[in-house]
């Protein structure tokens, strides 16, 4: 947008800014509705789409030869002073 002349007034500054701060709010609000995904025009909008079924996940199966490294340590040590709760 082309501004044909610099505003010389405080209150005519307000008024550009305020103008182009419309603009600016109407464009995003224009691209938010029209990069929102179209309905099916057969499709009622209040009726929610079919997913496609999946079964219920399964938990994990545990293998009983791995190492629980993260509850096999102490406390941490400092190797400086040796005092423990810092590492130096």
């Amino acid at each position: 947008m082309a501004v044909p002349e610099l505003p010389a007034t405080l209150e005519k500054w307000y008024e550009l800014v305020i103008r182009l701060d419309r603009q600016w709010r109407q464009a995003v609000a224009e691209r938010k509705v029209f990069a929102a995904p179209q309905r099916n025009w057969q499709t009622p909008a209040n009726r929610p789409q079919q997913t496609s079924w999946r079964p219920p996940a399964q938990p994990a199966q545990r293998d009983p030869n791995a190492m629980q490294v993260d509850r096999n340590h102490g406390p941490i040590r400092c190797y400086n002073c040796g005092q423990t709760g810092h590492m130096a």
